[in-house]
């Protein structure tokens, strides 16, 4: 699976399927835009590091 680094969560979710997404990748297909300071992916990586512990929590 070379080069599937390189995708964004969409494209590489078309060309290998949802099962190859991270966590991450996930939450940024649903935000679909970041912020003016963070791409999507970086802010869906620092929305999953605030608020991992509370979901976690949430769901025991």
């Amino acid at each position: 699976m070379d080069g599937m680094e390189n995708l964004m969560p969409r494209e590489k979710m078309l060309q290998y399927g949802i099962e190859t997404l991270t966590d991450v990748e996930l939450l940024a297909l649903f935000l679909r835009v970041g912020t003016r300071r963070q791409d999507v992916l970086s802010y869906a990586q620092a929305l999953l590091q605030r608020f991992w512990l509370t979901l976690r929590s949430a769901f025991r």
